[in-house]
């Protein structure tokens, strides 16, 4: 039999709900220091130096969310569509020399990975200068102090070594965890895609090209720059409260990571080791039966949404 709301649970339904609205909207520092501006996505990755934090989930993305993106843009593409609108990127300038990505890691890295893979097909063909050229304004610069390729785009601390050695240095390597496997299967999808297109153009140089310029001109995101990590998780959650589907384990990390202040590292390390954990036995997505079975046992039976 369905039980009766009460009076009292109704209210305390109510309070939870006008709780959890102003919290969302409240930050620790003003906003009026945040940039917010729309930039084509292959802008953002030529023009900025961005890392994934070790805490963020890892790459995600499965072959068919790839080849969505890619046939969405192509079809921007082949109608001539002035711009074609990808989304919210949010960035912390708390990174040192490199801005932090909070939201966005998977579309700017399959985009990086499109651009690395025609660069590869560039130089295939002998074309090493435009391959060259293509590497130095999206994928990767030299250090002249250090002489190292410093790339453009940094994964966490799981993802990094299998990306920079498949799709920045484009060299054979062994998959490992689950998201090692996901960005070898992205990049293969990727590189089929830049196949097709250079197999059905008359002019697979000038298409490619033409691509590259959509990717940096017309392809737009809305960036949204916050010097404050705790600001910019409380704008993520808001972003992403309505309309974009995230996983409920996504929404959990970025509560805690925003309400944890100054425990904020504390709590990435017991994050990261938590999934850490259960990867290496299992799926990354049982990671959201994890944390439910233990609300359940807190708190009684839960639901996963």
């Amino acid at each position: 039999m369905r039980s009766v709301p009460t009076d009292r649970s109704r209210k305390c339904r109510v309070e939870l709900h006008e709780s959890r609205r102003r919290e969302r909207r409240s930050v620790d520092e003003p906003l009026n220091g945040i940039d917010v501006r729309l930039e084509g996505i292959g802008g953002l990755i030529a023009g900025d130096r961005l890392a994934v934090p070790d805490f963020q989930r890892s790459y995600a993305w499965r072959e068919e969310q790839v080849d969505n993106l890619l046939q969405d843009l192509n079809g921007a593409i082949r109608d001539k569509a002035p711009e074609y609108f990808l989304g919210t990127v949010v960035l912390s300038e708390n990174g040192r020399d490199r801005k932090i990505v909070i939201d966005g890691q998977q579309r700017i890295a399959t985009t990086m990975m499109f651009i690395a893979e025609v660069r590869n097909f560039f130089n295939a063909r002998g074309e090493v200068e435009i391959g060259d050229a293509i590497h130095r304004d999206y994928i990767g610069k030299l250090d002249r102090r250090t002489l190292e390729d410093m790339p453009n785009l940094v994964l966490n601390e799981t993802d990094n070594p299998h990306f920079v050695t498949a799709v920045v240095d484009n060299e054979e390597t062994e998959s490992g965890t689950g998201s090692s496997l996901r960005i070898a299967a992205a990049k293969e999808v990727v590189a089929d895609f830049v196949d097709r297109i250079a197999g059905m153009s008359h002019d697979p140089e000038d298409d490619l090209n033409d691509w590259l310029d959509y990717l940096e001109k017309r392809a737009k995101v809305i960036v949204v720059t916050v010097g404050s990590e705790v600001n910019a998780y409380a704008i993520f959650e808001v972003l992403n409260d309505r309309g974009i589907s995230l996983s409920t384990v996504d929404l959990l990390k970025n509560h805690l990571f925003r309400v944890a202040r100054d425990r904020l590292k504390e709590v990435r390390t017991m994050w990261t080791s938590m999934c850490d954990r259960i990867e290496s036995v299992s799926d990354e997505r049982d990671i959201g039966d994890f944390v439910r079975h233990v609300w359940s046992s807190w708190r009684g039976p839960t639901r996963r949404r």
